[in-house]
């Protein structure tokens, strides 16, 4: 038991050292693993190990370009949400403004159901309306009420 966890271990630390594990299979069919490429390997691939910046320049350099694209989305995400707020009080006007018309369309139906649509004058005397006027008013709510709600 005890060889068994020094070859693991052995094999662990080796395996630690290598930066590249290459593996191929020979003529014979043997599958081989070794950190050095075989001796007549061709098209060798970097496994993608990223390299860092040690030059305390570029390191100032890319974190200036990181904070100021970080900057720059923080002050689109700012105008995208006064945009969308805008909108949004927009679309409740629109809504207020379409209720509303509706109401007068619908006030205007009652009144000529029963034939009770008038206007006031300055000293609050009635001034019924023909039915020519009434139709009139109502085809003009009815316009105002289909341009605020659509």
């Amino acid at each position: 038991m005890r060889l068994i966890l020094l070859l693991v271990l052995l094999c662990a630390a080796f395996a630690a050292q290598a930066d590249h594990v290459y593996r191929w299979v020979d003529a014979q069919g043997h599958v081989h693993y070794s950190d050095s490429p075989p001796p007549e390997a061709q098209n060798i691939q970097s496994s993608g190990v990223e390299t860092q910046d040690t030059d305390p320049d570029a390191i100032a350099a890319r974190k200036a370009r990181k904070q100021a694209t970080d900057e720059a989305r923080a002050k689109q995400a700012e105008v995208q949400k006064k945009l969308d707020d805008i909108k949004h009080q927009e679309a409740e006007q629109k809504a207020r403004q379409c209720l509303a018309a509706r109401k007068r369309v619908e006030q205007l139906a009652q009144a000529m159901r029963h034939r009770q649509a008038y206007t006031t004058d300055a000293q609050g005397n009635r001034h019924y309306l023909s039915e020519e006027e009434r139709r009139a008013r109502y085809q003009k709510a009815r316009q105002e009420a289909d341009a605020a709600c659509y």
